[in-house]
């Protein structure tokens, strides 16, 4: 009895949090994108994701980079495979050779 109501009540609050109260089930997080990251600047740092490329041997910050935008930006990969390839692009001949080898 007790695992139906806690399960109800679950199942309630999941529906609760998937409409906005409109019937829509939108979620808000494309209002928020657009009230605290204008399209604009979205914009700038997709443009900045596909020109990105390892400066020198400095993986390590060309890594975190990418990964800060592509948490950003991930309207731009719908597969993670999209993801892969073009972290890949961004890496200097002798590291592409490799990773594309294996």
């Amino acid at each position: 009895m007790i695992n139906q109501g806690v399960t109800a009540a679950l199942a309630a609050r999941d529906a609760r949090m998937s409409t906005n109260d409109d019937d829509s089930h939108n979620s808000r997080t494309g209002m928020m994108t657009d009230k605290y990251c204008p399209r604009n600047e979205i914009r700038k740092l997709e443009m900045e994701i596909w020109e990105l490329k390892v400066k020198g041997t400095d993986l390590a910050s060309y890594t975190q980079r990418f990964q800060e935008l592509a948490l950003l930006c991930g309207r731009m990969f719908f597969k993670e495979a999209d993801k892969i390839e073009k972290y890949v692009r961004g890496l200097p001949d002798m590291i592409h050779g490799s990773v594309v080898a294996s």
